[in-house]
Protein backbone atom coordinates (compact mmCIF):
# COMPACT_ATOMS: atom_id res chain seq x y z
CA UNK A 1 0.00 0.00 0.00
CA UNK A 2 1.42 3.39 -0.99
CA UNK A 3 1.46 6.40 1.35
CA UNK A 4 -1.34 8.00 -0.66
CA UNK A 5 -3.49 4.87 -0.51
CA UNK A 6 -2.88 4.65 3.21
CA UNK A 7 -3.82 8.30 3.58
CA UNK A 8 -7.03 7.79 1.61
CA UNK A 9 -7.93 5.07 4.09
CA UNK A 10 -7.07 7.38 7.01
CA UNK A 11 -9.36 10.09 5.59
CA UNK A 12 -12.18 7.56 5.29
CA UNK A 13 -11.72 6.61 8.94
CA UNK A 14 -11.35 10.10 10.43
CA UNK A 15 -14.00 12.72 9.74
CA UNK A 16 -12.00 15.39 11.59
CA UNK A 17 -9.37 15.65 8.85
CA UNK A 18 -9.89 19.17 7.41
CA UNK A 19 -11.61 19.56 4.05
CA UNK A 20 -8.53 20.95 2.30
CA UNK A 21 -6.43 18.04 3.57
CA UNK A 22 -8.75 15.34 2.22
CA UNK A 23 -7.17 12.81 -0.12
CA UNK A 24 -9.60 13.49 -2.99
CA UNK A 25 -9.03 17.24 -2.74
CA UNK A 26 -5.25 16.93 -2.81
CA UNK A 27 -5.48 14.54 -5.75
CA UNK A 28 -7.19 17.37 -7.67
CA UNK A 29 -5.21 20.45 -6.62
CA UNK A 30 -1.90 18.56 -6.86
CA UNK A 31 -2.72 16.77 -10.13
CA UNK A 32 0.38 16.48 -12.29
CA UNK A 33 2.60 17.48 -9.36
CA UNK A 34 4.58 15.48 -6.85
CA UNK A 35 2.84 15.07 -3.52
CA UNK A 36 3.12 12.51 -0.77
CA UNK A 37 2.25 11.91 2.88
CA UNK A 38 4.42 11.71 5.99
CA UNK A 39 3.16 9.56 8.87
CA UNK A 40 4.15 9.35 12.50
CA UNK A 41 3.03 6.21 14.35
CA UNK A 42 2.60 5.19 17.96
CA UNK A 43 4.32 2.08 19.29
CA UNK A 44 1.23 0.02 18.46
CA UNK A 45 1.32 1.11 14.82
CA UNK A 46 -1.63 3.51 15.03
CA UNK A 47 -1.21 6.82 13.21
CA UNK A 48 -0.64 9.73 15.59
CA UNK A 49 0.06 12.32 12.91
CA UNK A 50 -0.07 12.67 9.13
CA UNK A 51 1.16 15.44 6.88
CA UNK A 52 0.25 15.47 3.18
CA UNK A 53 2.70 17.73 1.38
CA UNK A 54 3.27 19.18 -2.07
CA UNK A 55 6.93 18.74 -3.00
CA UNK A 56 8.37 20.91 -5.76
CA UNK A 57 11.74 20.88 -7.50
CA UNK A 58 13.21 23.57 -9.68
CA UNK A 59 16.47 24.21 -11.52
CA UNK A 60 19.73 24.27 -9.60
CA UNK A 61 18.45 21.78 -7.05
CA UNK A 62 15.84 24.08 -5.48
CA UNK A 63 13.46 21.94 -3.41
CA UNK A 64 10.53 23.18 -1.39
CA UNK A 65 7.28 22.16 0.26
CA UNK A 66 4.41 24.62 -0.18
CA UNK A 67 0.67 24.94 0.32
CA UNK A 68 -1.36 23.73 -2.69
CA UNK A 69 -3.43 26.21 -4.68
CA UNK A 70 -6.93 27.03 -3.38
CA UNK A 71 -6.26 25.18 -0.12
CA UNK A 72 -6.75 27.20 3.04
CA UNK A 73 -5.54 24.55 5.48
CA UNK A 74 -2.69 22.05 5.36
CA UNK A 75 0.05 21.09 7.76
CA UNK A 76 -0.18 18.16 10.14
CA UNK A 77 -3.31 16.27 11.15
CA UNK A 78 -3.18 15.00 14.72
CA UNK A 79 -5.09 12.11 16.21
CA UNK A 80 -7.09 12.81 19.38
CA UNK A 81 -4.50 10.77 21.31
CA UNK A 82 -1.65 12.96 20.10
CA UNK A 83 -3.54 16.18 20.84
CA UNK A 84 -4.09 15.09 24.44
CA UNK A 85 -0.47 14.15 25.17
CA UNK A 86 2.23 16.86 25.37
CA UNK A 87 5.03 14.31 25.13
CA UNK A 88 3.58 12.87 21.94
CA UNK A 89 3.12 16.37 20.53
CA UNK A 90 6.79 17.18 21.06
CA UNK A 91 7.76 13.85 19.54
CA UNK A 92 5.65 14.69 16.47
CA UNK A 93 7.48 18.01 16.11
CA UNK A 94 10.91 16.43 16.48
CA UNK A 95 10.17 13.68 13.97
CA UNK A 96 8.66 16.22 11.57
CA UNK A 97 11.77 18.40 11.76
CA UNK A 98 13.96 15.37 11.03
CA UNK A 99 11.79 14.38 8.09
CA UNK A 100 11.82 17.86 6.55
CA UNK A 101 15.59 17.99 6.94
CA UNK A 102 15.89 14.67 5.12
CA UNK A 103 14.18 16.21 2.08
CA UNK A 104 17.09 18.66 1.65
CA UNK A 105 14.65 21.53 1.31
CA UNK A 106 15.42 25.13 0.56
CA UNK A 107 12.06 26.22 1.95
CA UNK A 108 9.00 24.91 3.81
CA UNK A 109 5.58 26.53 4.13
CA UNK A 110 2.18 25.18 5.16
CA UNK A 111 -0.95 26.67 6.73
CA UNK A 112 -2.12 24.91 9.88
CA UNK A 113 -5.70 24.70 11.14
CA UNK A 114 -6.73 27.40 13.67
CA UNK A 115 -6.47 25.29 16.83
CA UNK A 116 -3.34 23.29 15.97
CA UNK A 117 -1.20 22.82 19.12
CA UNK A 118 1.83 22.26 16.89
CA UNK A 119 2.12 25.92 15.84
CA UNK A 120 3.57 27.26 19.14
CA UNK A 121 5.80 24.20 19.48
CA UNK A 122 7.23 24.66 15.98
CA UNK A 123 7.70 28.37 16.65
CA UNK A 124 9.80 27.44 19.65
CA UNK A 125 11.90 25.15 17.45
CA UNK A 126 12.92 27.82 14.97
CA UNK A 127 10.00 27.95 12.53
CA UNK A 128 8.50 31.32 11.66
CA UNK A 129 4.74 31.70 12.05
CA UNK A 130 2.51 34.15 10.18
CA UNK A 131 -0.92 35.04 11.43
CA UNK A 132 -3.56 34.70 8.74
CA UNK A 133 -7.26 35.55 8.76
CA UNK A 134 -10.42 34.05 7.45
CA UNK A 135 -13.98 35.24 8.06
CA UNK A 136 -16.82 32.94 9.04
CA UNK A 137 -20.56 32.98 9.62
CA UNK A 138 -21.50 30.30 12.13
CA UNK A 139 -25.23 30.96 12.47
CA UNK A 140 -26.94 31.39 9.11
CA UNK A 141 -30.12 29.48 9.93
CA UNK A 142 -32.22 32.66 9.55
CA UNK A 143 -31.36 34.55 6.37
CA UNK A 144 -33.40 37.61 7.42
CA UNK A 145 -31.14 37.94 10.45
CA UNK A 146 -28.05 37.42 8.28
CA UNK A 147 -29.10 40.21 5.95
CA UNK A 148 -30.06 42.56 8.79
CA UNK A 149 -26.59 42.21 10.33
CA UNK A 150 -24.91 43.37 7.13
CA UNK A 151 -23.76 46.96 6.73
CA UNK A 152 -26.09 49.63 5.35
CA UNK A 153 -23.93 49.79 2.25
CA UNK A 154 -24.38 46.09 1.57
CA UNK A 155 -28.12 46.25 2.18
CA UNK A 156 -28.36 49.07 -0.37
CA UNK A 157 -26.50 46.90 -2.87
CA UNK A 158 -28.81 43.96 -2.14
CA UNK A 159 -31.77 46.19 -2.97
CA UNK A 160 -30.21 47.16 -6.31
CA UNK A 161 -29.63 43.52 -7.15
CA UNK A 162 -33.11 42.19 -6.27
CA UNK A 163 -34.14 41.80 -9.91
CA UNK A 164 -31.06 39.87 -10.97
CA UNK A 165 -31.51 36.24 -11.96
CA UNK A 166 -29.92 33.68 -9.65
CA UNK A 167 -28.77 30.24 -10.83
CA UNK A 168 -26.96 27.37 -9.21
CA UNK A 169 -25.86 25.76 -12.42
CA UNK A 170 -23.24 27.21 -14.74
CA UNK A 171 -21.06 25.45 -17.25
CA UNK A 172 -17.53 25.30 -15.78
CA UNK A 173 -16.08 26.32 -19.14
CA UNK A 174 -18.25 29.45 -19.05
CA UNK A 175 -17.17 30.18 -15.49
CA UNK A 176 -13.48 29.85 -16.34
CA UNK A 177 -13.81 32.07 -19.41
CA UNK A 178 -15.77 34.64 -17.36
CA UNK A 179 -13.20 34.69 -14.57
CA UNK A 180 -10.35 35.02 -17.08
CA UNK A 181 -12.06 37.93 -18.83
CA UNK A 182 -12.87 39.83 -15.63
CA UNK A 183 -9.23 39.55 -14.58
CA UNK A 184 -7.96 40.67 -17.99
CA UNK A 185 -10.23 43.70 -17.74
CA UNK A 186 -8.28 44.59 -14.58
CA UNK A 187 -4.97 43.84 -16.30
CA UNK A 188 -4.53 40.68 -14.26
CA UNK A 189 -3.79 37.13 -15.33
CA UNK A 190 -5.64 34.08 -14.07
CA UNK A 191 -3.35 31.91 -11.94
CA UNK A 192 -4.89 28.49 -12.65
CA UNK A 193 -5.44 26.62 -15.87
CA UNK A 194 -8.69 25.58 -17.50
CA UNK A 195 -7.69 21.92 -17.20
CA UNK A 196 -6.97 22.31 -13.49
CA UNK A 197 -10.35 23.91 -12.84
CA UNK A 198 -12.28 21.30 -14.80
CA UNK A 199 -10.66 18.49 -12.80
CA UNK A 200 -11.42 20.23 -9.51
CA UNK A 201 -14.97 21.17 -10.49
CA UNK A 202 -15.91 17.74 -11.84
CA UNK A 203 -14.57 15.89 -8.80
CA UNK A 204 -16.31 18.24 -6.36
CA UNK A 205 -19.65 18.14 -8.21
CA UNK A 206 -19.56 14.38 -8.72
CA UNK A 207 -19.02 13.97 -4.98
CA UNK A 208 -21.90 16.34 -4.23
CA UNK A 209 -19.47 18.77 -2.62
CA UNK A 210 -19.30 21.70 -5.01
CA UNK A 211 -21.16 23.94 -7.42
CA UNK A 212 -21.37 27.37 -9.00
CA UNK A 213 -23.79 30.13 -8.01
CA UNK A 214 -24.25 32.93 -10.54
CA UNK A 215 -26.13 36.18 -11.15
CA UNK A 216 -27.27 37.51 -14.53
CA UNK A 217 -29.31 40.47 -15.68
CA UNK A 218 -32.67 40.20 -17.45
CA UNK A 219 -30.97 39.88 -20.83
CA UNK A 220 -28.95 36.89 -19.64
CA UNK A 221 -25.62 38.70 -19.33
CA UNK A 222 -23.46 37.07 -16.67
CA UNK A 223 -22.48 39.60 -13.99
CA UNK A 224 -21.04 37.51 -11.14
CA UNK A 225 -20.36 33.89 -10.25
CA UNK A 226 -18.62 31.90 -7.53
CA UNK A 227 -17.35 28.35 -7.29
CA UNK A 228 -18.16 27.03 -3.81
CA UNK A 229 -17.25 23.76 -2.13
CA UNK A 230 -18.41 22.14 1.09
CA UNK A 231 -18.23 19.27 3.54
CA UNK A 232 -20.65 18.23 6.29
CA UNK A 233 -20.01 21.40 8.30
CA UNK A 234 -18.75 24.27 6.16
CA UNK A 235 -19.29 25.85 2.78
CA UNK A 236 -16.19 27.61 1.39
CA UNK A 237 -16.50 30.64 -0.89
CA UNK A 238 -13.58 29.43 -2.96
CA UNK A 239 -13.38 31.31 -6.29
CA UNK A 240 -15.55 34.40 -6.79
CA UNK A 241 -15.60 36.32 -10.07
CA UNK A 242 -17.49 39.48 -10.97
CA UNK A 243 -17.61 42.05 -13.73
CA UNK A 244 -16.49 45.43 -12.37
CA UNK A 245 -17.94 47.22 -15.38
CA UNK A 246 -21.35 46.44 -13.89
CA UNK A 247 -20.47 47.23 -10.29
CA UNK A 248 -23.52 49.49 -9.97
CA UNK A 249 -25.85 46.47 -10.21
CA UNK A 250 -24.87 45.23 -6.74
CA UNK A 251 -24.15 41.80 -8.20
CA UNK A 252 -20.93 41.19 -6.25
CA UNK A 253 -22.68 41.96 -2.96
CA UNK A 254 -25.66 39.73 -3.67
CA UNK A 255 -23.41 36.95 -4.93
CA UNK A 256 -22.10 36.45 -1.40
CA UNK A 257 -25.61 36.56 0.03
CA UNK A 258 -26.82 33.91 -2.42
CA UNK A 259 -23.89 31.65 -1.56
CA UNK A 260 -24.68 32.06 2.15
CA UNK A 261 -28.33 31.26 1.41
CA UNK A 262 -27.27 28.07 -0.36
CA UNK A 263 -25.20 27.06 2.67
CA UNK A 264 -28.10 27.89 4.98
CA UNK A 265 -30.42 25.59 3.04
CA UNK A 266 -27.95 22.74 3.59
CA UNK A 267 -27.62 23.56 7.31
CA UNK A 268 -23.98 24.47 6.87
CA UNK A 269 -21.78 27.23 8.21
CA UNK A 270 -20.08 29.66 5.83
CA UNK A 271 -16.38 30.40 5.39
CA UNK A 272 -15.33 33.34 3.20
CA UNK A 273 -11.99 31.58 2.63
CA UNK A 274 -9.86 34.63 3.53
CA UNK A 275 -8.80 37.11 2.53
CA UNK A 276 -5.50 38.74 3.48
CA UNK A 277 -6.08 41.30 0.72
CA UNK A 278 -7.26 44.54 2.46
CA UNK A 279 -9.91 45.46 -0.13
CA UNK A 280 -11.42 41.98 -0.13
CA UNK A 281 -11.32 41.84 3.67
CA UNK A 282 -13.20 45.16 3.85
CA UNK A 283 -15.85 43.71 1.52
CA UNK A 284 -16.30 40.57 3.65
CA UNK A 285 -16.36 42.40 6.98
CA UNK A 286 -19.57 44.14 5.91
CA UNK A 287 -21.40 40.81 6.29
CA UNK A 288 -20.67 40.86 10.04
CA UNK A 289 -18.63 37.64 10.15
CA UNK A 290 -16.49 36.28 12.95
CA UNK A 291 -12.76 36.75 12.52
CA UNK A 292 -10.83 33.50 12.75
CA UNK A 293 -7.05 33.30 12.91
CA UNK A 294 -4.89 30.51 11.64
CA UNK A 295 -1.16 30.34 11.02
CA UNK A 296 1.24 29.86 8.18
CA UNK A 297 4.35 28.01 9.34
CA UNK A 298 7.56 28.44 7.37
CA UNK A 299 11.27 27.81 7.48
CA UNK A 300 13.98 28.96 5.08
CA UNK A 301 16.68 26.31 4.96
CA UNK A 302 18.81 27.99 2.29
CA UNK A 303 19.24 31.81 2.30
CA UNK A 304 19.38 31.83 -1.50
CA UNK A 305 15.70 30.95 -1.50
CA UNK A 306 14.85 34.48 -0.39
CA UNK A 307 16.36 35.77 -3.64
CA UNK A 308 14.48 33.21 -5.74
CA UNK A 309 11.23 34.06 -3.98
CA UNK A 310 11.69 37.78 -4.60
CA UNK A 311 12.36 37.19 -8.30
CA UNK A 312 9.32 34.93 -8.57
CA UNK A 313 7.06 37.55 -7.02
CA UNK A 314 8.35 40.20 -9.40
CA UNK A 315 7.66 38.00 -12.43
CA UNK A 316 4.21 36.96 -11.19
CA UNK A 317 3.05 40.21 -9.61
CA UNK A 318 0.02 40.37 -11.93
CA UNK A 319 -1.25 36.93 -11.04
CA UNK A 320 -3.85 36.47 -8.33
CA UNK A 321 -5.63 33.43 -6.90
Amino acid sequence: MTNKERYAQLCAEHSDIPFFMQHWWLSCVCAGKQWDVWFYEDVDGSVLAAMPYLYRRRLWGVRFVVQPTHSQIGGVWLSPEARADNVKLRNVCCRLMSFLKSLNLWYYYQQFEPDSPLVPLLAGMGFKTRKRITYRLDDISNMEDVESRCSKNKRRQFAKARELVVARELDPEVFYAFHSKTLRDRRKEISYTREYFLVLYNHAVNRGQGGIVSLSDASGKLLAAAFVVWNDEWMYYLIPAFDLTHKETGASARLVLEAVKWASEMNLKFDFEGSMIPGVAKHYKQYAPDTVYYYGVEKVYNPLFRLFRWLYRVVNRKKIR
